[in-house]
């Protein structure tokens, strides 16, 4: 930049001149100490301040990073201060922008992008429903009781109207065994019932029954079950069955069928 000294000796720059402390070169710029002084003259300092902060290979620097590299080149009074408000600015600035860029993304774009959105989720949960249902047409069979059969009740549905049992979490889902009577069109069926349900509509959905596995041979009399003092349960063996010698790893171990006073049936140990 050529600029000779005496077009700057009425801003002496706090005496520089004076003191002999800014130095001409040869190419008519004031230097100090091999640092371009940049006078205050129209927007030229702002101008090489906005050409290093749009520098590729500086990423948009902070006003530290940006001050420690412009200070090997150029100098001029307040350096530092003028760099820190410029690069604020700079922040400020972006920020707005940014700002104002998302507030822009309105309006029929986003209808656009969020219609698509919906039709595509709508799509898939139809295809998900559709294959959840041929699974289930496949794989489904139909629940059936014959007459006599043993059915457990779900009484759940009923919570508020009628209560079986405990209240609480301790609510029973499903009560008894009861005994089908007659099957009611395709879908229901009617159960017998004990007195303490008289209220109760005996005829049920079938979604409300649950086939009952229990085994009657296999039911324990109350009067079989020994409690001893402490209440701990008495299992006594009353005869041997049947008996068996297996080799199990080069050794003969001899296993033993027994009935218990608690077992009935084909149920054995």
């Amino acid at each position: 930049m050529a600029t000779k000294p005496k077009n700057f000796e009425a801003k002496d720059v706090g005496g520089m001149i004076r003191k002999e402390k800014l130095e001409p070169h040869a190419d008519e710029t004031l230097c100090l100490k091999n640092r371009s002084w940049l006078p205050c003259f129209g927007d030229l300092r702002t101008l090489i301040m906005h050409e290093y902060h749009k520098l590729k290979y500086s990423v948009h620097p902070g006003s530290d990073k940006m001050y420690q590299d412009m200070k090997k080149l150029y100098w001029w009074p307040n350096m530092k201060a003028d760099i820190a408000t410029y690069v604020r600015k700079c922040l400020n600035f972006t920020c707005l922008k940014a700002e104002v860029r998302d507030v822009q993304l309105t309006g029929l774009e986003i209808i656009h992008e969020t219609t698509e959105k919906i039709i595509q989720i709508k799509s898939k949960i139809q295809a998900a429903r559709d294959r959840q249902k041929s699974y289930v047409d496949v794989r489904r069979k139909p629940l059936e009781f014959q007459v006599g059969d043993k059915v457990m009740l779900k009484v759940s549905p009923w919570k508020g109207v009628i209560r079986f049992g405990k209240l609480g979490k301790l609510n029973s889902r499903y009560i008894k065994p009861f005994k089908v009577l007659a099957k009611v069109g395709t879908v229901a069926y009617r159960l017998e019932l004990p007195k303490q349900l008289s209220r109760v509509h005996i005829t049920f959905h079938v979604s409300n029954l649950k086939k009952c596995l229990s085994n009657e041979p296999l039911k324990i009399p109350l009067d079989e079950i020994h409690i001893d003092d402490n209440l701990y349960f008495v299992e006594e063996p009353v005869e041997i069955i049947d008996r068996e010698l297996k080799q199990m790893n080069q050794s003969p171990i001899l296993i033993i069928k027994v009935r218990w006073n608690s077992r009935r049936g084909l149920e054995f140990t």
